[in-house]
């Protein structure tokens, strides 16, 4: 068995603006896995959400290559038994990316779709959001109902949040961590008047806003970058609206779905999240979408342009493309 990795640095197509940086710039890694014959392969991108030098990943794949050299890894439930002492451990991306390669060739190897082969529900033409950042000033809602995903946490918050009522549109708002909890106060009744699908992140911690954890369901409060891991949703999956799961937060599609798992006990809508990331990201990504009540999967188009109103995944063997 061998495992490779390569990482370059691309430019995005445009930049991208949150409340607390603009990217313009990526470094995607691409892991190959040979095992029994099969080939599987990945990409991941890492910037400034979770920043890893090319030594630093290779360092990491070399330290699961040598393990899995001396290991024959023949289903899912072996493959997660193998990665689970590097879950949490060594950068999530690096995790994700051997994870995402050896599914690739089991499923490939078992001639099956990888949510097949997972024993997941079909990925069904998810309904996407359209992300709109902060350099973006058409405020595309107001002549084209759809269902966006708007960034918040820059100077002109009140009035964008002001130019969202009433427009037949359905909102995801992500602050991005970038208010302080009097911010939050001030905006959440005006929040509200849109009837938003969830709020993401409005406060700049998680124990900020733990105060008013009784209300986070009313106020539509959904937790995306403070939920890292299983114990996370384990401690607040009851009281949040919603989580978005996001693999690369958590190192790998496996662990999200023990995370999922949880969450949907608990209560909590579950979203499918991304940053930006490479479209082999968001196909893989995308097994997950039949056990989703909001996908938001549209990071791959500051890379290749591509936007969707839906995401698909064709029937090949592997993680396929999407379509």
């Amino acid at each position: 068995m061998k495992l490779t990795c390569e990482s370059e640095d691309r430019g995005l197509l445009f930049p991208l603006a949150v409340s607390h940086t603009v990217v313009r710039e990526v470094r995607v890694h691409r892991f190959v896995y040979t095992g029994a014959g099969t080939r599987g392969w990945s990409e991941v991108a890492t910037g400034p959400w979770a920043p890893v030098s090319a030594n630093a990943m290779r360092e990491a794949a070399d330290q699961i290559a040598e393990a899995v050299e001396d290991r024959n890894v023949a289903d899912a439930d072996d493959l997660a038994d193998f990665l689970a002492p590097y879950y949490g451990k060594l950068p999530t991306a690096a995790t994700l990316g051997v994870e995402m390669a050896v599914l690739d060739a089991l499923a490939t190897a078992a001639n099956e779709p990888l949510w097949s082969y997972l024993g997941l529900p079909r990925p069904d033409g998810a309904p996407l959001f359209t992300t709109v950042d902060l350099l973006d000033t058409d405020r595309p809602w107001t002549h084209t109902p759809g269902r966006y995903k708007v960034k918040l946490g820059g100077p002109d918050d009140a009035a964008i949040i002001a130019s969202c009522r009433g427009t037949g549109s359905r909102f995801l708002f992500d602050v991005n961590s970038g208010w302080d909890l009097a911010e939050y106060d001030a905006l959440a009744p005006a929040l509200r008047e849109c009837d938003p699908i969830g709020v993401e992140d409005p406060v700049r911690s998680l124990e900020a806003i733990v105060p008013r954890r009784a209300q986070w369901r009313r106020d539509r409060i959904f937790l995306d970058e403070s939920v890292r891991d299983t114990d996370a949703v384990r401690r607040h999956g009851d009281a949040a609206a919603g989580i978005n799961f996001k693999l690369l937060k958590f190192g790998g599609l496996l662990p999200v779905l023990d995370g999922i798992r949880i969450a949907r006990a608990a209560g909590a809508e579950i979203g499918i999240g991304c940053f930006i990331e490479p479209e082999r990201s968001i196909a893989y990504a995308g097994a997950l979408t039949g056990l989703a009540d909001h996908v938001d999967l549209d990071g791959d188009r500051w890379l290749t342009g591509a936007e969707r109103s839906r995401l698909r995944l064709d029937d090949g063997p592997g993680i396929g493309r999407t379509a």
